[in-house]
């Protein structure tokens, strides 16, 4: 111990030197002296892995791997974890294509190149590797199951080398590559931090990977859809999975969620049909679970393994599709600019677009109110990831029109806030993605500026108003303009709010003033406009009349309130 703080304190003479000791929290108790723990001249910080910085971590990836950078959000917390950002690389890297995928489509396919190369790195090392095919997911499934069966997800290191001298004993050195490549760790096991005489586990590396593993190894011998249906039957095994899929079997329920419909065409709601008839009488059977494990599934799948049709009956003909509006829009955002994917931004608009704007307010002012920000563990939530990104320089640019499209369209919503914060830069990081993509603005300027929320209508035509300001395309001002003047004055009867008009009106002067030729019927996209002044203003004492704790009709309640605020604002 006293080598550990004489090491340690031997840098601090050299001002220009720093010493950085990176350690598993698993070996924190068991292997750094208490001096060195209470030592405050020692600075001690938890790291995070790429939080906060995961787009400059996936640029750095993927110049090092030698694949083409994305250019769409990364909106899933997934990216800030070194491992998993590891693991999709090496396996882009394998592909033929060498392109990042949008959202994890087809992660099983990931997973696939993924082994791929770590096969091709076993093979550099040792040329026996390379005289059986399919030795590394054959040893990979070995521990799967072995460890599965052990009622765990790890084994002991003396079990795993055991188990690969008994199946594998032409490979003497896989356990060890197999950890050296990052594929599975070695570590004191959770609770026995203090001994350091404990006996190390061995586990995935990467805690999904190892999912998608034991999952496919548990249905690796059905063969069809009506096989698959009678072993997840309630007495079954794999019915039994799911009496404690809320915590420990969570993780692989969700694989199977995936793998289920990629391979037999049958959803995780369908195999456990038999829980939702159960739930009354049995109460750890939960309905929010398994609509859980669907819906993380989409960020998952293939595209072509989602039966839209499938789910909207399911979800629409049962009370059995319990997620909070909060997840289900959290979700949405999340997904809303993976192009193809029937979840993304156009799904979200259509849900919003049904519902007047009273309606949409009830739930979606909630959402903003609590779902913005950071969550508890210091991640962006989508919202503020989708701006982010939206924000980047040079985006504008980059980016492919349709994600542009689904994007906006996402930050369109997010316009309708009371959060003047989160709606300023909203409207800022539009402007930022669509200077140089007025075809797109058009369209969803043409889309959304007639909606029934003056909020999002009156900020829609501030972003054009910006965007119109920096491009640098006459041809393009000239059909914004254009746009702006068939949506908002052609009919004569422009919207009754100031700055709408504002905002729409100096788009037209911007191109006139450049000499663009326009093809307007007439001027009255200048003031005065028609509309027409309130015939009866309220009275002092009319609007006091709601300001005593009551609603309009007489009730005490929390209307009444929100009305004293109101009141309040007006008179003082």
């Amino acid at each position: 111990m006293t080598f550990y703080v004489c090491f340690i304190h031997d840098f601090s003479i050299y001002p220009s030197i720093a010493l950085a000791i990176s350690i598993r929290n698993t070996y924190w108790k068991a292997i750094i002296p208490e001096s060195i723990k209470t030592d405050n001249f020692i600075t001690k910080v938890e790291h995070y892995g790429f939080r906060g910085n995961e787009y400059e971590a996936v640029k750095l990836f993927c110049e090092f791997y030698g694949i083409r950078q994305p250019n769409f959000p990364l909106l899933n917390p997934e990216y800030s974890n070194p491992l998993f950002l590891h693991l999709i690389c090496k396996g882009i890297q394998a592909s033929e294509q060498k392109v990042f995928p949008q959202g994890f489509q087809g992660v099983t396919k990931i997973f696939g190149f993924y082994l791929k190369a770590v096969k091709a790195r076993l093979i550099q090392k040792r040329d026996i590797y390379d005289y059986t095919p399919n030795f590394l997911s054959n040893a990979l499934n070995s521990f799967a199951q072995t460890s599965f069966e052990k009622d765990g997800r790890s084994l002991t290191i003396s079990e795993v080398a055991l188990l690969y001298k008994t199946q594998y004993s032409d490979f003497p050195n896989l356990l060890g590559d197999l950890i050296e490549e990052s594929v599975l760790i070695r570590a004191l096991p959770y609770g026995h931090e203090e001994n350091i005489e404990e006996e190390e586990i061995v586990y995935f590396a990467y805690e999904r990977f190892g999912d998608f593993y034991i999952a496919n190894e548990l249905i690796k011998d059905i063969t069809n859809k009506d096989e698959v249906l009678k072993q997840f039957e309630k007495n079954r095994p794999l019915g039994k999975l799911i009496e404690d899929g809320r915590w420990y079997n969570s993780g692989i329920l969700e694989a199977l969620a995936v793998l289920l419909p990629e391979k037999y065409d049958v959803e995780i709601f369908e195999v456990y049909r038999w829980v939702f008839d159960e739930n009354g009488e049995n109460p750890r059977y939960w309905n929010h679970s398994i609509s859980q494990w669907y819906l993380n599934s989409l960020r998952w799948r293939k595209i072509e393994s989602i039966d839209d049709e499938k789910f909207v009956d399911w979800a629409t003909k049962t009370n059995q599709f319990q997620i909070s509006y909060e997840e289900y829009f959290s979700f949405l955002f999340e997904m809303s600019a993976v192009e193809n994917h029937p979840f993304n931004s156009d799904r979200m608009t259509n849900i919003l677009l049904r519902a007047n704007m009273p309606k949409r307010d009830s739930f979606l002012q909630q959402y903003f109110l609590y779902y913005s920000g950071k969550d508890d563990s210091g991640s962006a939530m989508p919202i503020n990831r989708l701006i982010d990104w939206a924000w980047r320089p040079n985006i504008s640019k980059q980016v492919s029109k349709e994600t542009a499209r689904l994007v906006s369209q996402a930050l369109c919503w997010i316009l309708a806030t009371t959060d003047t914060v989160l709606r300023d830069q909203a409207t800022k990081a539009m402007v930022n993605l669509l200077q140089n993509q007025i075809p797109t603005l058009i369209e969803v300027f043409k889309k959304l500026v007639t909606v029934d929320d003056t909020y999002i209508a009156e900020r829609l035509c501030a972003v054009a108003y910006g965007c119109a300001l920096r491009t640098g395309n006459l041809d393009d001002l000239k059909l914004l303009a254009e746009t702006v003047y068939d949506e908002i004055f052609k009919a004569g009867e422009p919207p009754e709010h100031l700055l709408l008009r504002d905002y729409c009106r100096h788009i037209i002067e911007l191109a006139v003033s450049k000499n663009i030729t326009l093809n307007i019927e007439n001027e009255n996209y200048r003031p005065p406009y028609n509309a027409r002044l309130p015939q009866h203003y309220a009275t002092e004492e009319e609007l006091r009349s709601y300001e005593v704790g009551r609603d309009e009709k007489g009730e005490i309640g929390i209307a009444a309130r929100g009305n004293g605020k109101i009141i309040f604002s007006v008179l003082t």
